[in-house]
């Protein structure tokens, strides 16, 4: 079974994070996600650098939203379509929440997209606390003015349409 890549990755970051650890409520969440996609995910050999990564991100709560988003739409999936493959469920899941629609977009792929609008649609409070969270976390790494820079670059794009994800 072949592990998947993400585009999504620290390059967004404009400032290298020098962050050790996390805190404890989002290892915890980090841990529930590893569990059940780690072993589809190519980029991380083991928990331990599943969650060196995301001591690196300047936005950890961002993108471990996505990431909990992204084992839930799968595991929902799986439950319905025993029979499908779990990494390509995985591969269509992670175009569907990072690339813009096209033509060509399979059936699973189009209801990717569908799941990723109405999780946005419903979790706009907990969107407001992963920016307040990670905010907070770049304040205290003395990066907070990049992070800042960063949520505003991604509401432009919410603006215009052109980014959906988180």
């Amino acid at each position: 079974m072949g592990k998947k890549k993400s585009k999504r990755s620290t390059a967004k970051s404009s400032q290298q994070v020098k962050r050790q650890t996390l805190p404890e409520d989002l290892e915890r969440r980090l841990r529930a996600v590893w569990l059940k996609l780690g072993h589809f995910i190519e980029w991380c050999q083991d928990r331990s650098s599943w969650t060196r990564k995301f001591c690196l991100e300047a936005r950890p709560y961002r993108e471990t939203f996505y990431w909990e988003a992204v084992a839930e739409m799968v595991s929902d999936y799986m439950l319905d379509h025993p029979t499908r493959t779990p990494e390509a469920v995985l591969t269509d899941c992670l175009v569907a929440t990072q690339h813009p629609p096209s033509s060509d977009d399979t059936d699973r792929i189009a209801h990717f997209r569908e799941a990723w609008e109405e999780l946005l649609a419903r979790s706009k409070g907990e969107i407001e606390a992963f920016i307040k969270a990670d905010l907070e976390l770049a304040r205290q790494d003395g990066i907070c003015d990049a992070v800042a820079r960063l949520y505003a670059e991604d509401h432009q794009g919410w603006e215009k349409g052109k980014d959906t994800s988180a």
